[in-house]
C-alpha cells in the first residue's frame, strides 16, 4: 500500500485574520452605535415635546402655574411661540442631532448625541443669540443647554434638569445593551467570507 504523502499544515495569516477581526468588528460598532444613536435623539426629543422631565413639571411661578415666569410665557404667546419648556422656537430641539468623528489619537469613532459646536440660539424674531459660558470656549445651543440644565442666578434661569435624568437612564441600559452589541459583532464575524478564507490559510 503506498503511503501518503504529509500534507503541510494549513497556517493563517495571524496579521490579516486579526486586522480582518478589527475591521469587521469596528465597522458592525460603528453602524449599531449610530443607529442606537439615533434612536437616543429621538426619545429625548419626544420627552421634551412631552414634557416629560420632572423639572419641566416644577412650578416655580404660582402666577402662571408652571415652570415658566408669566412675563416670558406672554413674550412667547404675543410672538405665537410654542408654551412649553425648551421649545418656543424649535431651534433648541431641533438642532439636537448625532455626531461621528473619528479620534486620531484615541484612534476609534466618537459617536455623541448633542449639537454642532457652531450651531446658535434664536429669539423669538428668529436673531441669532449669541451666548458663550466665560473661560470654558463653550457657545452656541450647547452653552445654552448647560445653562438650563445647571440654572443660572445671574440670567435668573432656574435649572431645568433634562440631559443628566435622560442620561442617567440609558446608564442603567448600558449592561444590557453591551451583552447585545457583542452578540451582534460575534454574528458579523462569524458571517464574514474574507474571515473564513484566512481562518482556512495557506500551505
Amino acid at each position: 500500500m503506498p503511503k501518503r504523502k504529509p500534507r503541510a499544515p494549513q497556517i493563517p495569516d495571524a496579521r490579516k485574520l486579526f486586522k480582518r477581526v478589527q475591521e469587521v468588528a469596528t465597522k458592525t460598532l460603528v453602524v449599531e452605535l449610530e443607529v442606537w444613536a439615533d434612536d437616543i435623539r429621538d426619545d429625548f426629543v419626544a420627552k421634551i415635546e412631552a414634557q416629560a422631565f420632572a423639572s419641566f413639571q416644577v412650578v416655580l411661578y404660582p402666577d402662571s402655574g408652571t415652570n415658566l415666569s408669566p412675563e416670558w410665557l406672554a413674550r412667547k404667546a404675543a410672538k405665537g411661540a410654542d408654551l412649553r419648556t425648551m421649545i418656543a422656537t424649535r431651534t433648541y430641539i431641533d438642532g439636537i442631532g448625532v455626531f461621528k468623528k473619528f479620534d486620531r489619537r484615541a484612534g476609534k469613532y466618537v459617536i455623541r448625541v448633542g449639537f454642532h459646536p457652531l450651531a446658535s440660539p434664536r429669539d423669538l424674531d428668529g436673531r441669532i443669540v449669541r451666548i458663550e459660558i466665560p473661560g470654558t470656549g463653550i457657545r452656541g445651543l450647547t452653552a445654552l443647554a448647560i445653562v438650563h440644565e445647571l440654572g443660572s442666578v445671574k440670567a435668573n434661569i432656574p435649572a431645568r434638569p433634562h440631559w443628566r435624568p435622560h442620561r442617567t437612564k440609558l446608564e442603567s441600559k448600558a449592561p444590557a445593551k453591551r451583552k447585545e452589541l457583542r452578540k451582534k459583532i460575534a454574528r458579523a464575524l462569524k458571517g464574514d467570507r474574507q474571515l473564513k478564507s484566512l481562518v482556512v490559510g495557506s500551505r
